[in-house]
């Protein structure tokens, strides 16, 4: 039932972000859910959680993208989770807070082993001129979003919890 119930999650994840960004878009920025609900998980569930999650969201992320450098974002995704897991057992897990501010810095931080991976491939995807400009804007638009991706993450794996222990 549980990997039924993040599979819906994750088909819902591509949903909005292929079909709904030209809604919800800000200039040139598009909140980045693959990677709140990355890093939702990894607060959740731990480093090994983060891991997966990252993997799997960032292979799917890189297939939709159409980078030419295939297995970026599934590297850059996973290390952020198997980071953001390990840090997050010093939390709680439910509290947006560390979960708003682990969007805000691994916004930066993606973005920039995104920048300089894309820099030395053949295909020079990046430049720093649209990077500068937009990471800031991504950096907070994230973290908004962030607070309610989180609750809902939170309160999905409560009911998940709970609806396990019955069986």
């Amino acid at each position: 039932m549980k990997i039924f119930i993040h599979g819906i999650t994750l088909l819902m994840i591509l949903i909005l972000q292929s079909f709904f960004s030209t809604y919800i878009r800000i200039g040139d920025v598009v909140p980045n859910l693959f990677l709140i609900f990355v890093i939702s998980y990894a607060v959740i569930g731990g480093s090994k959680y983060g891991f997966w999650w990252g993997v799997v969201v960032g292979l799917i992320w890189d297939s939709l993208s159409g980078i030419r450098f295939f297995g970026i974002s599934a590297i850059s995704f996973m290390y952020i989770g198997l980071l953001v897991g390990s840090l997050s057992h010093r939390f709680y897990r439910e509290n947006t807070f560390p979960t708003v501010s682990f969007v805000f810095i691994m916004t930066f931080l993606y973005n920039i082993m995104l920048y300089v991976l894309l820099f030395f491939s053949p295909s020079g995807f990046f430049t720093w001129e649209f990077f500068s400009k937009t990471i800031g804007v991504e950096m907070i638009y994230n973290s908004f979003v962030a607070i309610f991706v989180h609750k809902f993450v939170s309160k999905m794996n409560s009911y998940l919890d709970e609806r396990s222990s019955y069986y």
